[in-house]
């Protein structure tokens, strides 16, 4: 799983049509390890994006993630190739982090609350004040994701950030769609009114 430590932030979501996803599944379970290393690329930023709305931190999130895709590399021999992979893929992770959370907590519950927080990547280039209006945007951004409920802020990332149907965002969460829904109009609100005046 080299590679995965050199992901960005970006909430850029790649292409990964369905069909292929499925055939990649199926030539990996035929031996071939490119495939997975191909499923890997496709939606690493995703399943990156899913890990750090659980945990809130980029080194914890990485360990999830992947700690997650070595779980789906091992059970793709029960993955349904009828559903979309990415959903699939993606619960997986999140449970990876659920999972890192809850053992990190028991170790030490000082730990999570010292943790540094990610200080933005200046993605503007062109002259200073461009550069620290969007660095000011990306940190304005985080503190308004920091004060969404955890499940109203994976509701939003899983939405926004990757563009996924209530129907697939309730495969992940394992949630009636109604929830996702209800969950998303909440977090939608919030954000609405903690960034207005910055608006």
């Amino acid at each position: 799983m080299t590679g995965i430590d050199a992901l960005s932030l970006s909430t850029t979501r790649l292409s990964t049509p369905a069909a292929e996803d499925t055939q990649l599944v199926q030539s990996c379970l035929q031996g071939d390890s490119q495939g997975f290393r191909t499923l890997f690329q496709r939606h690493r930023q995703s399943a990156f994006q899913v890990a750090m709305g659980v945990l809130r931190h980029r080194e914890d999130a990485l360990d999830a993630c992947q700690d997650g895709f070595l779980k789906a590399f091992r059970s793709l021999g029960k993955y349904d190739t009828r559903r979309p992979f990415s959903p699939w893929l993606l619960r997986i992770v999140r449970n990876s982090a659920i999972d890192l959370l809850r053992r990190r907590q028991r170790r030490s519950e000082e730990r999570l609350g010292t943790h540094a927080k990610e200080q933005p990547d200046p993605q503007f280039t062109g002259n200073p004040e461009e550069k620290m209006r969007g660095m000011e945007l990306s940190q304005r951004l985080r503190w308004a994701l920091d004060g969404l409920n955890p499940e109203q802020r994976e509701v939003f990332l899983l939405r926004e950030g990757q563009s996924l149907t209530y129907e697939e965002i309730a495969h992940v969460l394992g949630v009636a769609k109604g929830t996702v829904m209800s969950r998303l109009f909440y977090a939608r609100r919030k954000l609405r009114l903690m960034l207005e005046d910055w608006l």
